[in-house]
């Protein structure tokens, strides 16, 4: 975490909750991150899997200090990826998230279309930073998946108290969510001079409103729009009924 951020977090916190010990502003911190991505799904991981026709279980290995929560999809490439995984570079030190896919792989040799099976498959373990992921069909030939996980920050921190681990883009971009949820934790302590109730649920809810945007956003792809839906016109009634 850069300074400028520990210096804003830090000093919200004491203008809405005067008297707050810096300690528990890192400590409240820590919380209310686990709680917005653990609830949002926002931080993923794509993992290649290189599937055998031995076994049904693969070891995750995500090369970074934060917890698999959630197993969000299983794909098939159409061409294997590189090995090791080759990632879109990261940005402002944040830690790599997206898999870089050629749209014709490695030698030109496309993946065999006929080695098909459902990719079903779940977490064993979900929460530690090396789960077992087990496929429930095995295609019975060596194969290609990639595993998209979410992950959560670890119980690690750095020398200020804060997570280790976590991608800056999206502290920048829910700053202000961070913040409410912060301030909402502040002040549901009892017997301090910042103790208030109504003010604590007003920022809850705020909170929670950017964990539900996240999570909306994350699911459509940060695409404009993503939910709209149009009326199935078959069914549009072009003139007014008359009664």
């Amino acid at each position: 975490m850069s300074g400028a951020t520990l210096t804003r977090i830090i000093d919200t916190a004491k203008i809405h909750c005067p008297g707050v010990l810096e300690g528990m502003v890192r400590r409240d911190f820590g919380n209310v991150m686990k709680e917005f991505f653990r609830r949002s799904n926002i931080w993923l991981l794509e993992l290649v899997v290189n599937i055998v026709p031995t076994t049904n279980d693969y070891y995750l290995q995500t090369g970074q200090n934060a917890n698999v929560i959630r197993l969000m999809s299983l794909t098939r490439p159409s061409f294997p990826p590189d090995t090791p995984p080759v990632y879109i570079p990261p940005v402002n030190g944040d830690p790599p998230q997206y898999l870089l896919l050629s749209p014709t792989g490695p030698g030109n040799n496309a993946q065999s279309q006929y080695a098909r099976v459902p990719r079903d498959g779940g977490l064993l373990s979900a929460g530690c930073k090396t789960p077992i992921l087990r496929i429930h069909w095995n295609p019975g030939s060596n194969d290609w998946w990639i595993a998209t996980v979410s992950l959560n920050i670890s119980e690690d921190t750095d020398d200020n108290g804060f997570p280790i681990l976590y991608p800056n883009w999206i502290l920048e971009k829910y700053f202000e969510y961070f913040q409410d949820g912060i301030l909402a934790k502040l002040m549901l302590q009892a017997n301090k001079p910042y103790s208030n109730e109504k003010g604590a649920m007003y920022h809850y809810r705020k909170f929670h409103e950017g964990i539900g945007l996240a999570r909306t956003e994350v699911r459509n792809y940060f695409t404009y729009s993503g939910q709209a839906w149009l009326y199935p016109q078959t069914f549009a009634a072009r003139h007014p009924r008359v009664q």
